[in-house]
């Protein structure tokens, strides 16, 4: 069985998506199966939701999973090394190599990073007179970026030039650290520099685009020189000078160590400077075709010339005897003087390379350096004419084949881009987990994968959070390899997460696949398996993205209809319960109508009462007027008795004058007082009497005087209640109105 090698890799851009490359080209060279699990850097990735992204590494512990490829120069960029070598405890369970330096005990291939930098340090004090070289580093705590450090530092050493930390920033490796740190040079610090040097490419080149949006002109006005040969540093304008390493040569030792089981031994693989425009100089075809001729006939050897040519040239590897075919067709040409058998071979072997060659454009060197080996020897005018015409030929028809491959490059590009849009938006519209898988079956198969499994937690939902529990389950929702449909047939769809995929469902043959997470901003949903077609990092980082944003949108979807369905058993409930309520409401409104007919009936008592209550107030009012006159009437009857009283006293003595003549009208006098007497008496009595009835009088009138007040301010009291009462009636009704309309609704 061939062994299957897990490659743990932060991003997937630029440096790192070379490095995938490599490794794919590699293990397909070594029979053996690859699965490249993208991440971020260990703890601390720059995006901030690693603690989500990171989850996929968890996966790498399958058990299918022989050994670990580690991306040991990037992996723990951001952290300590402490802190790295405890990240990488786990991986060293299995056998292990590393790209890069990495945790101790870990067997690693390394490249020679203290030559890179110091080289171009060197080449910019030497060859182009600069002697203020700023330097962006990488993060600290980075053991690369430390010996990069170091390499800078030592390069101004050998240049003569004092180490100033004022022009040392601090960056990240990517792209807005060479802004900040031309912003902080030339606005902060007021840096007089005519130079930058940059720990990477990324950083080189997000400083280029500051300065040139500055207005500043590269290199004219200054500098600037990366590190790693990033595919950007070559197609931006101008072109970056910058440092080579030997990824091929690394990734096929690396690769090599984990299929044969030996190990690996720290090894240290050298580096090669790239001189490109962006320090001063100009582009090598240029340079190499400038050149005048060296050797003369006689000292030509097809195989000097063709290793030198090669090596200029960077040609693919197994082009050596290509090339060396070609010079051997040169040098025979050069002695007959004619040059139609060299331009037809050469011309065969250019249109033979457009089909195995990344890229046609190596030819250009190899005929510069044939040209500088071969143009003294041809002698007379007419020959250097012929030879002139058959290389100039040649490097137009280079031009026209890279040039007719880039527009079909673009032109399939354009078309897959297109599929891939297509793709995303057929995604985006699914509303469940189950949609989803099937329109990425359909989907992916359209864009030309040759496998393809989406799997995700079981029982998931919206904001479960970064974690994978050790018996946590996935559901396969679709899977499909070489065409075939793995999930026809399947009765269950359910297994453990730490499988990353049941081993039934993979490939017979080597495979190569992409593991990356499917994740919403701090959730982790599970994990999707590409098998490539395009050999585009950037693909699967935006399928996957559109991934976790359906599946988000599917699961708040079935929480929406899970809410919908909630709140339609709750509306029943609640009309079960408002229909008697609004039979309640309707009575307690006819109760309040009557009430307040009712009240208004008491209130109506009640005025008349007040209205009897003053009549008798008036009434009494009269008779202790009336009483107030009889006790003047009783004085005066008083008066009169005492007038009386008086008569009678003068009749008695009258009748005493008289004697016997007066006994009679002496009886008279004596019924005058006796009469005058009762008189008084009764009058006394009948004015005790009115008086007690005049004090009855007034406190009947003081009184009545309250309870009429009292009945006043009853009826005013009744006012209100009958106001409320039918303000009730009418609130009652409306509400009753409402619940019935609210019933309706529902």
């Amino acid at each position: 069985m061939n062994k299957r090698i897990g490659f743990i890799l932060d991003f997937f851009h630029g440096y790192q998506e070379t490095l995938w490359k490599e490794a794919v080209a590699s293990a397909a060279s070594a029979g053996a199966s690859l699965v490249t699990f993208i991440g971020q850097s260990l703890l601390r990735g720059t995006a901030g939701d690693e603690s989500a992204t990171n989850r996929v590494f968890d996966l790498a512990f399958s058990p299918w999973i022989d050994s670990f490829l580690l991306s040991g120069a990037s992996l723990g960029s951001y952290i300590s090394k402490a802190e790295y070598t405890e990240c990488l405890k786990p991986f060293r369970k299995r056998p292990c190599v590393s790209i890069g330096p990495c945790g101790e005990g870990i067997p690693a291939i390394l490249i020679e990073n203290r030559t890179g930098i110091k080289a171009l340090v060197e080449h910019l004090a030497k060859e182009h007179g600069r002697k203020r070289i700023a330097y962006i580093s990488g993060p600290e705590g980075s053991f690369e970026a430390a010996e990069r450090l170091a390499s800078y530092r030592a390069g101004l050493e050998s240049a003569g030039i004092p180490y100033d930390p004022s022009i040392v920033y601090v960056g990240n490796f990517w792209y807005n650290s060479g802004t900040d740190a031309v912003r902080e040079f030339l606005d902060v610090r007021r840096a007089d520099i005519d130079a930058i040097a940059a720990a990477n490419d990324y950083m080189a080149l997000g400083a280029l685009r500051e300065l040139q949006r500055r207005g500043k002109s590269i290199p004219r006005d200054l500098s600037l020189v990366g590190y790693d040969d990033a595919l950007e540093a070559e197609c931006e304008t101008p072109a970056l000078t910058t440092v080579r390493q030997p990824l091929v040569a690394q990734m096929d030792a690396a690769i090599s160590s984990l299929v044969s089981g030996e190990g690996s031994p720290r090894a240290a693989l050298g580096t090669s400077t790239v001189v490109r425009r962006s320090c001063g100089c100009q582009s090598r075809g240029i340079e190499l075709a400038g050149r005048s001729a060296k050797r003369d006939q006689g000292a030509l050897s097809a195989a000097a010339v063709a290793a030198e040519a090669s090596r200029t040239a960077d040609a693919p590897p197994g082009s050596e005897e290509t090339v060396r075919a070609l010079v051997e067709s040169c040098i025979a040409c050069v002695k007959e003087g004619k040059f139609d058998r060299f331009y037809a071979d050469a011309e065969e072997a250019v249109y033979a390379s457009s089909e195995s060659w990344a890229s046609v454009t190596p030819w250009q060197d190899i005929f510069s350096v044939m040209r500088s080996n071969f143009l003294s020897a041809l002698g007379d005018a007419g020959r250097v004419e012929s030879f002139e015409g058959a290389i100039g030929r040649l490097r137009i028809l280079v031009s026209s084949l890279e040039t007719a491959r880039y527009k079909i490059m673009k032109s399939k590009d354009n078309s897959f881009q297109e599929s891939l849009g297509v793709a995303l938006k057929a995604v985006g519209k699914a509303e469940s987990l189950e949609e989803v898988g099937l329109i990425l079956r359909d989907q992916m198969k359209a864009i030309g994968l040759r496998g393809f499994y989406f799997a995700a937690k079981s029982g998931i939902a919206t904001g479960c959070g970064p974690a994978l529990g050790p018996d946590e389950r996935f559901t396969l929702y679709a899977a499909f390899s070489d065409g075939a449909d793995l999930l026809a047939g399947m009765a269950e769809r359910s297994y453990p997460a730490r499988d990353l995929l049941p081993q039934e469902l993979l490939p017979r043959r080597p495979f190569n696949f992409i593991a990356m997470p499917v994740c919403f901003g701090m959730d982790f949903y599970g994990v999707a398996l590409f098998e490539p077609g395009p050999m585009d990092g950037s693909t699967y980082v935006r399928v996957a993205d559109q991934i976790g944003s359906s599946v988000q949108s599917a699961l708040l979807i079935a929480a929406e209809k899970r809410s919908e369905t909630a709140i339609a058993a709750r509306t029943e409930k609640i009309v079960s319960l408002a229909r008697p309520m609004t039979a309640s409401i309707l009575e307690a409104s006819k109760l309040a109508a009557d009430e307040a007919a009712a009240v208004g009936g008491v209130g109506e008592a009640a005025r008349l009462t007040r209205s009897d209550i003053s009549a008798t107030e008036a009434a009494i009012a009269k008779m202790a007027e009336r009483a107030k006159k009889m006790k003047e009437f009783i004085k005066v009857i008083e008066e009169i008795s005492s007038t009386i009283s008086l008569l009678g006293l003068n009749a008695a003595i009258e009748a005493a004058r008289a004697g016997q003549k007066g006994r009679g009208f002496n009886v008279i006098a004596s019924e005058i007082r006796k009469l005058a007497e009762s008189t008084t008496t009764n009058a006394e009595s009948i004015g005790a009497m009115l008086g007690e009835l005049s004090k009855d009088a007034e406190a009947s009138v003081s009184s009545v005087s309250r309870s009429a007040k009292a009945f006043s301010a009853l009826d005013a009291e009744l006012g209100k209640v009958i106001v409320a009462l039918k303000e009730i009636s009418s609130r009652m009704e409306g509400l009753s109105a409402s619940s019935e309309e609210l019933i309706r609704s529902m």
